[in-house]
């Protein structure tokens, strides 16, 4: 059986802070539990919550909440140099990480101290650094909270994109993540495109004397340098997406910026830092009613004592700004309900 708390405080369950209560609340400690829900009404559909680092809640939330907490990591040794493993959604996805260095396993390395538990990492198709989830993932389990049936799909079908997946489309509020499987490999294999973190491992003469601990304590020193904490001031980490230009319109913008920074997303297409577009128009470490751009890192949206009003009112500021000077649409990675 399950109990369902009535009137339910959210203020511990959401990194930015704000104080939110739901309708209903109800933790799941085991998938079989799943099957005790009720019936989803498609017109007022549950909110799955994991470590609430990727949305922003307002005063009043409506809705039946669900967090599923089991936490449990499965390993099966598939070959000499690779593993598969079982995460279940409850999973703090940075504990997932130091468990895989831990292990000497390449795979995630680069995606430590991103903050959230393991559920939630499909749905954004999470990544940093280079990887992303989608390279290393091999199946998604799911409970189908409208057919009430339990479901298994494969990378493929995930349908993956930039911080997207089906999770973000055809599932959404279908689908509660309950475990993911990820393949990870015993076989050196560093990924170190991004500049900063090729600097921070120079010290290694050979990419091949590199372990997945060093790349991770790298990342780690990275992310702490210029990444406040979500326990010292409330934040969802990068709030918007980087976005996605033709290679036409960075010429074009070249004209007037020359040393505008762009990584290569595919033969036409390139992609902009955010955090760039966000410096170049001067708008890193503002503040306006309480709610204000990280002074070491623009990406990130701090909160410093503003309202859910105060915050829907600047990130809009903040895409017309850029709009404005660049033309350029820069869209939310967080989600304001």
């Amino acid at each position: 059986m399950i109990h369902w708390i009535e009137n339910f405080a959210l203020d511990q369950k959401n990194t930015f802070g704000f104080s939110s209560n739901a309708a209903r609340y109800v933790e799941i400690s085991d998938e079989i539990q799943l099957k005790d829900l009720p019936l989803q009404n498609p017109s007022r559909p549950f909110l799955v919550l994991g470590g609430g680092s990727n949305m922003i809640l307002p005063a009043v939330l409506d809705k039946s909440v669900i967090s599923f907490t089991k936490s449990e990591i499965q390993i099966e040794e598939t070959s000499p140099s690779e593993v598969n493993i079982k995460v279940f959604a409850g999973c703090k996805w940075h504990e997932l990480v130091k468990w895989s260095v831990e292990k000497a396993l390449w795979g995630i390395e680069n995606l430590a101290l991103i903050p959230g538990l393991v559920g939630a990492a499909p749905v954004q198709n999470i990544g940093a650094y280079g990887v992303e989830l989608k390279d290393v993932l091999t199946k998604v389990h799911y409970f189908d909270l409208e057919r009430r049936e339990y479901c298994m799909i494969d990378q493929e079908e995930c349908q993956f994109g930039y911080r997207d997946s089906i999770f973000k489309n055809k599932l959404k509020n279908k689908g509660l993540i309950y475990a993911i499987e990820l393949r990870l490999s015993y076989k050196s294999n560093p990924k170190l495109e991004y500049g900063r973190l090729k600097e921070e491992t120079t010290f290694f003469e050979k990419e091949e004397a590199l372990k997945p601990i060093d790349v991770f304590k790298a990342v780690c020193k990275i992310r702490n340098d210029k990444l406040p904490s979500p326990e010292e001031i409330g934040n969802c980490g990068s709030f918007f997406k980087n976005p996605i230009i033709t290679t036409d319109k960075l010429q074009r913008l070249k004209k007037q910026y020359p040393d505008i920074p762009y990584y290569t997303y595919s033969e036409e297409l390139v992609k902009i830092p955010t955090a760039w577009l966000l410096e170049e128009a001067g708008l890193k470490g503002i503040s306006i009613k309480g709610i204000g751009t990280y002074h070491k890192q623009p990406l990130v949206i701090v909160n410093q004592g503003g309202s859910y009003l105060d915050l829907v009112e600047f990130v809009s500021y903040i895409q017309t700004t850029i709009f404005s000077k660049f033309a350029i649409s820069i869209e939310k990675e967080v989600n304001i309900f």
